[in-house]
């Protein structure tokens, strides 16, 4: 990864996990990400063929038969293994996607807001991919540093996370992400 070697300073919208300290920094409190720093939480969502009768409940699959795809290094891949699913890591979504439309894949564990985006624009060729609820996992999302970036500058990689804490507090986060939407 580039973070890891020093070669970017910083990795917008990294879920944590433990072996990813190897990588970069978060924002911690007590040995744990503070999810007062957090940027969002995002949701992985299941998205499969219409004509499919899979289903998740919130704990299990039922009829789950094939693979199910995800985004190369995606963090739900280790999860969706950890229940016993078999997955199929790819580096592009709408290729995934088209796999699920003509039923190559049982179906695609992804991030719920670039899935739709990308949903609605191939509409007349993704026509029959729809996405289930509840959400497979909701996980919060950091800005991550880079070790070197850090190093050099730890003050202010901290004032920055400090001021995604008091624009989210505000309410300044939700109003810019809402004239984005508009």
């Amino acid at each position: 990864m580039k973070i890891e070697l020093n070669e970017i300073d910083a990795l917008f919208h990294a879920s944590f996990k433990e072996e990813r300290l190897l990588n970069g920094v978060y924002p911690m409190k007590g040995g744990k990400p503070d999810e007062n720093r957090m940027i969002m939480m995002q949701s992985y969502n299941l998205y499969k063929h219409k004509a499919s009768s899979l289903s998740w409940d919130g704990d299990k699959f039922e009829h789950l038969s094939g693979s199910i795809g995800a985004l190369l290094n995606y963090a739900i891949v280790g999860d969706l293994k950890k229940l016993g699913v078999n997955m199929e890591e790819a580096s592009y979504l709408l290729s995934l996607l088209k796999r699920v439309e003509n039923r190559h894949l049982a179906g695609l564990a992804s991030l719920g807001n670039m899935t739709d985006v990308i949903i609605s624009k191939h509409a007349s060729v993704l026509r029959n991919v729809v996405k289930l609820s509840p959400p497979l996992k909701v996980k919060p999302y950091y800005l991550m540093f880079s070790h070197g970036f850090f190093k050099e500058n730890a003050r202010l990689a901290n004032a920055i996370w400090h001021e995604i804490e008091v624009m989210k507090k505000s309410g300044e986060y939700d109003a810019l992400l809402k004239s984005y939407r508009e």
